[in-house]
């Protein structure tokens, strides 16, 4: 995950400049950057699907006795505790569908550029850029955490340093870029945390 974050961080900066160069090339000039940042994001991703090719399948043990569809499905349910942790997955992924980048993201970016009066580079540092090193500096640290004080207090921590992005979103004027940092900084800080507790409670099972 941080590796993918660190390469995550590098194309923000490079779409970002695009983006902003782009800009100064006029209505034309910025719809052939943006459909030539497409055309490169489509490119890595069939090259991602290839690469799959070389990647060794698992050989798997045949079992004696194969559970049903039925049996597959009643039997976690039954079990109290892994009802619960579905709640609280169901809850979580709620949550981050709302105010995460699928549904405000967007609104995000149009905030910081038509409201805030911030540049589409400055936008990409603050949505696309600060979250991920938060990420990355913070994961090793909340797999500690959760080797030392266990699953719960680390999810229960890192979501409420989640609320510091919504809440940052809420308060900033014109012209605070450098709350902004803090905010998406934190913002990655906590998925990080969240992430690290949520995969710990589905390994349990």
């Amino acid at each position: 995950s941080q590796w993918s974050m660190i390469a995550l961080v590098l194309i923000t900066l490079f779409v970002g400049a695009a983006l902003q160069w782009g800009d100064g090339l006029g209505s034309r000039g910025a719809l052939y950057v943006s459909v030539g940042i497409l055309l490169v994001a489509t490119i890595f991703g069939l090259i991602d699907i290839q690469l799959f090719r070389w990647v060794a399948e698992p050989q798997m043990v045949p079992a004696d006795d194969v559970p049903s569809w039925r049996q597959i499905i009643t039997t976690p349910l039954a079990d109290p505790s892994f009802r619960k942790l579905l709640h609280h997955g169901g809850a979580l992924m709620f949550s981050v569908g709302m105010l995460g980048p699928f549904f405000m993201g967007p609104f995000m970016h149009l905030h910081a550029m038509n409201v805030l009066g911030f540049s589409k580079f400055a936008t990409t540092l603050l949505v696309g850029m600060m979250p991920p090193i938060g990420y990355i500096l913070a994961s090793r640290v909340w797999g500690t955490a959760v080797d030392r004080w266990g699953r719960k207090p680390v999810m229960s921590l890192s979501l409420a340093f989640s609320i510091l992005a919504a809440v940052g979103w809420l308060v900033v004027a014109p012209g605070g870029f450098i709350l902004l940092l803090a905010v998406g900084f934190f913002a990655g800080v906590a998925w990080a945390g969240i992430q690290t507790a949520d995969i710990n409670f589905i390994l349990k099972y």
